[in-house]
């Protein structure tokens, strides 16, 4: 990654690489994605993400509403090629270069519903009664996520520079209630093969009609400086720092994983965002929410 596209990143909190993968990695990645969009869409499982379910539609009928799902990693879903683009050479370089010492978070497929038009609310990836130590945060990338097109993928929608601020009343007014139009915001078109890096407290949120092709990976990396919280069930976390897991990951992204083992935990993983903020002098209170 060159040190222009650092800075872009640093300064606007988010950064577009084009062609991330060749014609040969994204139609596997594409074949692979499918499968499990497939699965979910026949039989929802648990991590299915629904919008726009009307009342009454059974659960069996809910497959034309998903829009995606959690924890690809898990061993149900579990596909080593879909996870290695995490690591692929040009994924690395990037997340290398904006995030000290990445270390894996997230991973899920996401697309558009069949029968509702997604239209997400405003917000940043963090719990809202944080807001107030936003500005404050370490100079440091903490939380990396980005979104690598599998088809053409249109959805994302964020305000640049907004992800170290406090929020406007423009946009305070649209948090997580609101999906209309901001000052300044930016639709970022991805063609297959292209992917979007975003700081996770950029402010963002996500557009698209019913049917779109959308069908996008969505996964996310923390620095390896930020106190770790293991998310999901104990058995999931032990997999995806199992031998056996992470044996079959690509070299370049095991270390990703090997890094879940001697991360410093605690049971707030946000809680430094607090921390350094009352070092720099903050002495205000969180949001109640």
């Amino acid at each position: 990654m060159t040190d222009e596209g650092r800075l872009f990143f640093s300064e606007n909190g988010y950064y577009v690489l084009r062609e991330a993968f060749d014609a040969e990695e994204l139609a596997l990645l594409r074949e692979k994605a499918k499968v499990i969009q497939d699965r979910v869409r026949n039989v929802p499982m648990k991590g299915t993400r629904f919008f726009g379910v009307p009342d009454g539609v059974d659960d069996a009928d809910k497959g034309p509403y998903t829009w995606g799902v959690n924890e690809i990693t898990r061993p149900e879903l579990f596909d080593p090629a879909l996870i290695n683009a995490l690591g692929s050479e040009k994924v690395d370089d990037v997340l290398s270069g904006v995030i000290e010492a990445p270390r894996a978070w997230g991973l899920k497929i996401l697309w558009a519903p069949q029968k509702a038009d997604y239209d997400l609310i405003w917000h940043r990836d963090v719990n809202d009664k944080l807001e107030p130590v936003i500005p404050f945060k370490d100079p440091r990338n903490d939380h990396v996520q980005f979104n690598a097109a599998l088809e053409y993928d249109d959805s994302f929608i964020v305000i640049p520079k907004s992800h170290r601020r406090p929020l406007n009343e423009d946009e305070l007014s649209m948090r997580r209630t609101g999906t209309g139009t901001l000052p300044g915001q930016l639709r970022v078109e991805l063609d297959p093969g292209d992917i979007v890096f975003m700081d996770a407290h950029a402010f963002h949120r996500g557009q698209a009609p019913a049917g779109a092709p959308r069908l996008s990976l969505h996964f996310s990396v923390q620095a390896q400086w930020v106190p770790l919280r293991p998310w999901g069930e104990p058995e999931h976390f032990a997999w995806i720092t199992s031998d056996e897991f992470i044996s079959q990951l690509n070299p370049r992204l095991q270390p990703y994983y090997e890094r879940l083992k001697t991360a410093e935990t605690a049971d707030d993983a946000m809680g430094w965002l607090v921390q350094r903020a009352r070092e720099q002098g903050w002495a205000g209170e969180l949001e109640q929410v």
